[in-house]
């Protein structure tokens, strides 16, 4: 005779689902310390944010500009650059 498996008891299956809270909602009060925010944010970086300045332009003028013009000709030489000798005693391009 086959012995019968009893049946898996689901233990959440007498737990209600969570409806009363949904989670955090937008709310008025909520705009003014966003706003402040926001504010703050704008008055630290208006340079960048309203002129053409940017953060990075040492990394232009002093790295990316030479790199690339390093890749440029080495490729017009036709081979393919994978090393920079003249960077901190050679890098990897790429």
């Amino acid at each position: 005779m086959a012995m019968e498996l009893p049946k898996p008891v689901n233990p959440l299956s007498d737990v209600e689902p969570r409806t009363s809270n949904p989670g955090p909602q937008f709310n008025r009060r909520d705009l003014g310390p966003i706003s402040l925010l926001v504010a703050s944010m704008i008055g630290m970086f208006w340079k960048v944010v309203f002129t053409s300045q940017m953060f990075f332009y040492r990394d232009v003028s002093n790295y990316t500009y030479p790199s690339t013009k390093l890749i440029r000709e080495i490729v017009r030489q036709g081979h393919l650059p994978y090393w920079n000798p003249y960077l901190n005693y050679g890098q990897h391009v790429g």
